[in-house]
């Protein structure tokens, strides 16, 4: 949810204040001229966000079973800026933890790219969720942040993408079944450095990097936070270039690698064991695209991503996803979105020949269709968000059918300024 309601309220109040200060002083000075001007008023230097989101899923057909489930994930999270508060410029700090309640909706379909964004696939979990350290340089334009972060919030990342719930429009899903336990993303995040370089003085211009710990977390033991810096677990290293010149134009281009080393899917060494791999890497692009405009926000955008990756290694080798984002389709609620999406993973053949000598023979792809509306209720505080997809060879087995499945999300926050 935006944060213009609450910015519109702090700086009304704000602005009253120093008004209010300013007419107070004027009548001192009027009777005592020697009388000290009132201090300026401080902007708030903390920012405290408080999330909650529930979703409700039913799949109607199909999958590992006809069910319904809920899923609960609560975020808070706490930003300081020490420059408004100690004229530290440009540092800024985030803590952030997170509650969820480990229910699952890929439970009810087999599927391997995740249905919901706040499906922690675990167990019930309580951790800190991100801490992190941002500095700014030379104006902005050089930004080194170091700490527990969220890749997905500064790579790969399309904002008429973000409309939709399945894993594989969020990112791409070559990268996000990688490694593991996962890249540093939602629920897990690893201890690393990003640093990113705006090019040219508009800043639509951008390359940025990040290395991070190459195994987030503990996938043993999922109920912990763990920071384990170490030979085995190796680092993910992950590079990217973007032109984003305005709120409707995005193209990228990224790179990314593991150092450490991997299982070969099929091929064995000479005691049988499976050979190990390090060069478990891969790429992507993708592009948001503003396709025709109405008036103001009003319009329809569209994106495109595509990801490949080591099929020796990982299950999936190449993805396609593709999709349309109608902002404003009702002409007096401005700031509702209509989307529809359609994604493919495609199934390595490395894991196809691994799936059928183990006798459990694969599909070559899993695909989801995708059917949403977003509805602000209210500014800031309430929205809620109807969603469908249509799973076709859900967990690529084809044991299972394809699965229709029906989800109600609803997010409640609030944010204070102090």
């Amino acid at each position: 949810m935006t944060d213009h309601y609450f910015k519109k309220r702090g700086v009304f109040i704000i602005t009253v204040s120093v008004i209010l200060s300013a007419y107070v002083v004027c009548a001192e000075e009027t009777e005592k001229p020697a009388e000290k001007a009132a201090e300026p008023v401080s902007e708030p230097a903390f920012e405290l966000k408080a999330l909650y989101t529930g979703e409700e899923w039913y799949n109607a057909s199909g999958g590992l079973k006809q069910a319904t489930t809920n899923i609960d994930n609560i975020d808070l999270s706490l930003a300081f800026d020490a420059e408004k508060k100690f004229g530290w410029t440009g540092a800024t700090f985030m803590l952030d933890g997170l509650y969820n309640n480990g229910r699952s909706a890929d439970s009810l379909t087999g599927a391997t790219q995740q249905v919901s964004p706040i499906d922690s696939i675990g167990p019930q979990i309580f951790r800190l969720y991100q801490a992190w350290y941002n500095q700014d340089f030379f104006n902005g334009k050089t930004s080194v942040m170091t700490g527990l972060f969220d890749l997905n919030t500064d790579f790969d990342e399309l904002d008429s993408a973000a409309l939709f719930f399945n894993s594989g429009y969020s990112w791409n899903s070559v990268l996000d079944q990688s490694g593991r336990n996962g890249p540093s993303t939602f629920p897990n995040t690893s201890l690393g450095t990003r640093v990113r370089q705006r090019l040219d003085n508009a800043q639509a211009w951008t390359v940025e990097a990040a290395v991070v710990d190459g195994v987030p977390d503990n996938p043993d033991h999922p109920r912990e936070n763990t920071i384990n810096i170490n030979h085995n677990n190796g680092a993910l290293i992950i590079g990217e270039g973007y032109y984003h010149p305005d709120d409707h134009t995005k193209i990228l281009l990224g790179l990314w690698r593991y150092t450490g080393t991997f299982a070969d899917q099929t091929v064995v060494d000479i005691n049988g064991n499976p050979r190990q791999d390090s060069d478990n890497e891969g790429a992507y692009a993708g592009i948001h695209k503003r396709l025709y405009t109405i008036q103001g926000r009003r319009g329809i955008d569209g994106f495109a991503n595509v990801g490949i990756g080591n099929g020796d290694i990982n299950q999936f080798d190449r993805t396609l996803d593709v999709g349309v984002n109608f902002t404003g389709p009702i002409p007096s609620r401005g700031s509702d979105q209509l989307g529809f999406a359609w994604n493919i993973a495609h199934n390595s053949n490395s894991y196809q020949e691994a799936e059928a000598a183990a006798g459990t023979p694969a599909q070559s792809n899993e695909m989801d269709y995708e059917l949403t509306y977003r509805a602000t209720i209210i500014d800031d505080v309430l929205v809620i968000q109807p969603d469908v997809q249509y799973i076709v060879n859900p967990s690529a087995s084809p044991g299972v059918k394809d699965s229709w499945i029906f989800g109600f999300h609803i997010e409640i926050g609030h944010e204070m300024m102090f």
